[in-house]
């Protein structure tokens, strides 16, 4: 086998062909198209900007978990709703189901022989709670609750905390109170 000569040779040097540079000559091809996108992307987002301001936009329609009357603005509670009694169960602070939902505007149907509950509100969301279990439906979702419903003097009890930190911000957010935003450099 041959082997290839390790220094050019006047007999091959002059047979090869100077190598192309092919960075030389798309340069200008490169910053031109370049400056074009620029220029087309920029009057996009200007076309894109008056457009916005001339026609506004309608609000979304779609309904999601968060939509309604109820997500929109918080609604005053009904006028002759008594006040939730709340009381202790062994170290656990719980609040009367019925009377707490009521003000939220949710209207309770006849427990079941199964102990069972359906509460239904003016946004048409369902809530479906069983005596002595932590499992409860929110419109048809399979949720679990930190303590089980407790069924005392006949009166549904459903843990304070579960109440006000799990079931209210789901069923109404603008009711919640806003905190301040912390910064935290670090």
């Amino acid at each position: 086998m041959a082997e290839l000569p390790d220094k050019p040779t006047p007999e091959t040097s002059a047979h090869r062909e100077p190598p192309l540079r092919p960075a030389v000559f798309l340069r200008p091809v490169v910053w031109g198209s370049a400056l074009a996108l620029l220029a087309l992307g920029l009057s996009a987002g200007l076309w894109f900007k008056l457009n916005d301001e001339a026609s506004p936009s309608p609000p979304p329609t779609r309904r999601g978990p968060f939509s309604g009357p109820a997500a929109e603005t918080p609604s005053a509670p009904p006028a002759k709703v008594r006040a939730p009694r709340v009381t202790r169960f062994a170290d656990v602070s719980y609040t009367e189901l019925v009377p707490w939902f009521a003000r939220l505007g949710y209207a309770a149907g006849k427990m079941d022989a199964g102990g069972e509950i359906t509460l239904r509100g003016r946004d048409d969301r369902e809530l479906r709670f069983a005596v002595d279990k932590r499992e409860a439906r929110l419109d048809g979702m399979r949720v679990f609750l930190g303590e089980p419903v407790l069924l005392r003097d006949g009166e549904l009890f459903l843990a304070t905390i579960d109440l006000e930190r799990f079931l209210q911000p789901i069923l109404s957010p603008a009711s919640l109170a806003t905190r301040p935003l912390r910064i935290i450099v670090i």
